[in-house]
């Protein structure tokens, strides 16, 4: 018999060993010896999916009977001044998203919409004005005001959609010798971007700041104004128009 041979035979009998210790084994299990259960996640069954399918069905209803029926802005006489007095007779426009895990640097209350023939107007209401932050955290120590922003405001106007950015921050002026701040003052800016649907992409429409441009940008108290005009945006006048604020 040649070494080949033996070592095939040899082969053959290793494995049936281990097949008659395997199943010896088996037998011998008790209820200490279990095979411990798959972590795969079990697929759901029909019935589940479709009380899932339910449970999400109600949900996108909930929030869509939240929302307000876009409608044209009102036409009013307003001034950007970031005070609300010409604001008194404009109802609130206002769906909010809150992300839980966000630190948020201004909550805001309520947000108004107006136009005249050339302009669109926008007013939020905060509970922590951007003076009034800039102040505490002047007040506070390290003394030293940060930036923030108060979030996101998507324009839906008949087939277009626009995004709204507003940051906030400190303006500091510094002497050209000596290279020391002189004066710092919180401001505010805005940034609008137009979604482009064919290019999956933002273009950029308008974009103004409190100090440089206060003629579209102001804020006082409680209260920031903003005017975007209409034909940057591309719509007409009297479009209807819906507003969700996503706040930081």
């Amino acid at each position: 018999m040649s070494n080949r041979t033996i070592a095939i035979i040899v082969a053959i009998l290793v494995v049936l060993s281990v097949i008659a210790y395997l199943a010896g084994r088996k037998d011998k299990s008790g209820p200490g010896d279990t095979e411990q259960p798959s972590q795969q996640t079990r697929a759901p069954s029909t019935l589940e999916r479709m009380m899932q399918q339910a449970q999400r069905s109600a949900a996108q209803r909930s929030k869509q009977s939240q929302q307000p029926s876009p409608k044209p802005a009102p036409l009013a006489n307003i001034t950007i001044d970031g005070r609300a007095d010409e604001w008194a007779q404009v109802p609130a426009v206002l769906i909010i998203h809150h992300d839980k895990w966000s630190n948020r640097h201004y909550t805001c209350k309520a947000v108004k919409l107006a136009r005249d023939q050339a302009n669109l107007y926008i007013l939020f209401e905060l509970s922590l004005g951007i003076g009034e932050r800039y102040e505490k955290q002047l007040a506070t120590p390290p003394h030293r005001p940060t930036s923030g922003a108060l979030g996101y405001l998507s324009v839906y106007s008949e087939a277009k959609e626009f995004t709204i950015w507003i940051p906030t921050g400190v303006s500091t002026t510094y002497n050209i010798v000596s290279g020391k701040a002189t004066e710092q003052l919180p401001m505010a800016s805005f940034e609008v971007e137009r979604y482009n649907a064919e290019t999956d992409s933002h273009d950029d429409v308008f974009e103004a700041e409190s100090i440089e441009n206060p003629e579209f940008v102001a804020f006082e108290g409680k209260f920031l104004e903003l005017k975007i005009p209409i034909e940057k945006l591309g719509i007409q006048g009297n479009s209807s128009i819906r507003l969700e604020l996503d706040e930081m």
